[in-house]
Order: C-alpha cells, then structure tokens, then sequence
C-alpha cells in the first residue's frame, strides 16, 4: 500500500473497508470504504474507492448510485467483483445503517465508475426492522 493510500485511508469518518480478490493485485489494488465528510460528500456516507498504488491524494473518487438518494452501509461486493450490494437508508454512521427503513440495492463496480442503483426485489420497501417483525406476527401488512 503506498503512503498516499494510507493518507486516503487514514481520513476521519471512512470506514468498513471491503475488499475483492478480482481487484487486488500489482495493477489494480481497490478497497472500498463508506465515506463522509462536510465537504466532500456534503456530509452523506458514500460508497468511495481508494486506489492502494495511488501516488497522491487524488487516488479516490465515489461510486455513482444513480437512482438512489440514501446514505449507503452494510456493504459488500459481489464474488466477482462487478457489482456491490449496500443497505440504504436516511441515516448511516461508521458503514453501517443507524435506525429506521432500510433498501437493499445493488450498483455496478464498472472500473469505479459505479452506475445505476438497482433495488433488490423482495428487500426494497422501505419498512423498517420493527414493522417487519410485527407485520409477521400479525400475517399481514401493518400499512394496507
């Protein structure tokens, strides 16, 4: 890892850092990470990648989730490393998701240019934990 990467690594508020062994070798070194910062994220997590040959601090940028306006956590990558599947929610801290309704999407790595979000059928309606708990011991759903 280059000291630059460390530096990028090392910034307060990225955290959960995931890696793939399909982007980890002498020519394409990626971790990616959950992001915030006032500035540089106007203070919303985001799924960055950091570059672990970067020579300098412009080794990292965000992955786009197009179609997607939640803080992203929970993260991981998908085996081959094309695609990583993230919990969305309004709120998220340290890369995981704080409280309330939460949306399992996908988006595409696509050499770190990220791509539209995609909704994972089934686990996309924003309901939070507690209404599904009870939703099944009720049989039924709590809002219809």
């Amino acid at each position: 890892m280059s000291a630059a990467a460390l530096a990028l690594l090392s910034r307060v508020e990225n955290a959960a850092p995931q890696l793939n062994a399909n982007h980890y070798s002498a020519s394409d070194a990626v971790v990616v990470t959950a992001f915030s910062d006032p500035t540089l994220t106007s203070g919303q997590y985001q799924l960055v990648w950091t570059d672990l040959h970067a020579a300098d601090s412009s080794g990292w940028g965000i992955l786009a989730r197009t179609g997607d306006s939640g803080q992203p956590g929970s993260f991981a990558w998908r085996h081959d490393g094309t695609a990583i599947a993230y919990a969305s929610s309004a709120t998220a801290g340290d890369g995981v998701q704080n409280y309330g309704p939460t949306d399992i999407y996908t988006v595409p790595y696509a050499d770190r240019k990220g791509g539209t979000a995609t909704p994972l059928p089934g686990a996309s309606d924003r309901r939070s934990p507690c209404e599904l708990y009870w939703e099944s011991i009720a049989g039924r759903n709590l809002r219809s």
